[in-house]
This record gives structure tokens, sequence and C-alpha cells, in this order.
């Protein structure tokens, strides 16, 4: 088993379109340049702005998540990590890019336990479960692993998911 982090993909995370007023009002995400458009001469007809009236909202694709990698990690091992950053125990979840990175830091400035574990047996809330061995230094590389990820997503305007 195992626990894969990933970015969150926007609806069929292909054609996904933001509109935004000339006032700098964001007024959404449309899926498809049809509806993105049809949304975008509705909106300027009801607007008070005089250049969005004129021309219209600015219609800008998202960027798609393809080239955001991946990062996969036994099922222990990601509990150990998500425990770290002060999420024990969530087997799937999402945070916002941003706040990873400040849980990322936040652990790194604190410090934790990245010492060898030898293999053996975890007792826990889904029962026995065999743990694999892992090397010193393996939690450090994992959450640099996920720094990247998350500086990523942030940089393309995705919440990261895990499950």
């Amino acid at each position: 088993m195992s626990i894969t982090f990933a970015a969150a993909i926007i609806a069929t995370d292909i054609d996904v379109f933001r509109l935004t007023c000339e006032s700098g009002e964001v007024l959404g995400e449309f899926v498809g340049h049809t509806n993105a458009y049809t949304e975008g001469d509705l909106h300027a007809l009801i607007c008070a702005d005089t250049l969005c009236q004129q021309y219209g909202p600015e219609i800008l694709p998202l960027p798609a998540a393809e080239g955001l990698d991946e990062v996969n990690m036994a099922t222990d091992n990601a509990l150990d990590v998500l425990a770290v950053l002060g999420l024990p125990g969530q087997h799937e979840g999402e945070i916002p890019a941003a706040l990873l990175l400040d849980r990322i830091d936040t652990a790194s400035a604190i410090g934790f336990d990245d010492a060898e574990r030898p293999e053996g047996l975890a007792y826990g809330p889904l029962g026995v479960m065999t743990t694999a061995a892992r090397r010193p230094g393996y939690l450090s590389e994992r959450l640099a692993a996920l720094r990247t990820l998350a500086h990523a997503c942030a940089t393309a305007d995705r919440t990261v998911v895990w499950h």
C-alpha cells in the first residue's frame, strides 16, 4: 500500500479559463472556451466598468497539471511525513500549496526524528502493519520532494492532494 501526493486536478484539467473583470474582480473559472466567452459577454452587459463594457473581462487559460510530478511513499512512511507536518493519521486529504510550504518550513525549523528505522510491526487504528525499514534521512528527503511539488503547485495555482 502507498500514498501518493499530487497536484489537484481542476475539472477535466483541460480548457479551464479564469475570467477577471477589468476592475480586478475574479469572476470565476469556467470549463471550455465557449462557456468562458459566453460568461464574459454576459458579464460585460451588466458591468459598471467602462473598459469591461467595451472589451469584456480578461479571459486566461489556467495552467494544466501536466509536468507536475507526484511524490509516492509507502503508507507508513507517508503517515510519518504527515505527522511531521502536523497532519497525523490523515490517509487522504487536500491542502493549499502555500500552507504545505509553511508546514514544511515549520517542521524543518523545529526538527523531527529522522533516524533509521528497522523493519518491524506497528499497531495502529488500521490494525497490525508490517513496517519497512527506513534509512536515516529518508523523511528529510521526502519533505524536500514535497517542497518541490508544493512550490510547483503554488506556481500553477493548485492545491496538493494525497490519497
